[in-house]
């Protein structure tokens, strides 16, 4: 099989793009109850807007009255409800101007079966990603040459019957936490920037130490971590003493249990608060 580009596909290429045909056509044969729900809550938060959309109960109600899926799956069925009526409106324009174009694809694009099928899209697509991250969480602990073992694991989720019925028949959302679990694993093992991660902590944990000046504490060594994490890759002047300092095993190790030390304290924090006082963060 050969590309338009004159360059063969790889491996990892073809079986992804053989797993997303399988779930394409999959996708319009039917669908589980609970996708009416994705479709009346990516309408409604469209319709009448994001604000109190939680607390909102739906005008349209199949399984539950108010909304339960995290806020990311809600973007995601927008998202996918938006591309829905851009694929609709556009085929309606194109038969108008072109009597030959076929009307029946109209006609299947009115019905329910078509909406839901777009529904599924983000599911199945994050069926794919995770196929990506598991092969290359594979490839990190295996020989790079031998790519038998890293092909082999995709496969058995690509082509699981459990997969394609969850994601691309019934029209559930599993795919999605479970990618964003395993990556947070990736990261954690295998990235090479911790010091980036870290950083999307440090406003929210000074937020809370505003309001509790204990967790105060926290802020000022996770900013202290942070600064030992990014000295090396700074473009500026080093202080060779400094330098090796940071990098030294004793100082890594040290910073790793002092981290587990301060994580714990905010955990047990976090839950005597919340015994205490409910509205607590």
């Amino acid at each position: 099989m050969m590309s338009f580009f004159g360059k063969k596909p790889s491996r990892l290429t073809q079986i992804i793009i053989l797993g997303l045909t399988l779930r394409l056509i999959l996708l319009f044969l039917d669908f589980g109850f609970d996708v009416n729900n994705h479709i009346v809550w990516a309408k409604e938060a469209i319709k009448y807007g994001l604000p109190g959309f939680y607390e909102r109960a739906q005008v349209e109600r199949f399984t539950t009255t108010y909304p339960n899926y995290p806020p990311l799956a809600i973007f995601l069925f927008i998202i996918a409800y938006g591309l829905y009526q851009f694929v609709f409106k556009a085929t309606w324009r194109v038969n108008l101007w072109l009597p030959l174009f076929p009307s029946k694809l109209v006609i299947f694009l009115e019905k329910r079966q078509a909406l839901a099928g777009f529904m599924k899209l983000p599911a199945v697509f994050f069926d794919l990603a995770l196929v990506v991250l598991i092969y290359r969480w594979i490839r990190m602990k295996k020989d790079k040459n031998n790519i038998f073992g890293p092909l082999a694991a995709v496969s058995f989720i690509l082509f699981n019957p459990g997969f394609f019925y969850n994601s691309s028949y019934f029209g559930q959302i599993e795919s999605i936490p479970l990618f964003f679990i395993l990556l947070s694993l990736y990261l954690l093992f295998f990235s090479k920037m911790h010091e980036r991660h870290l950083q999307q902590a440090l406003p929210f944990l000074l937020v809370v130490g505003l309001k509790d000046k204990k967790f105060l504490k926290a802020f000022f060594y996770f900013s202290l971590v942070y600064f030992i994490n990014i000295y090396h890759n700074w473009p500026v002047p080093k202080i060779i003493f400094l330098e090796n300092f940071v990098n030294s095993p004793m100082v890594v190790n040290g910073v790793i249990i002092v981290s587990l030390i301060v994580y714990s304290w905010l955990v047990a924090n976090y839950y005597a608060d919340k015994k205490t006082s409910p509205s607590f963060c």
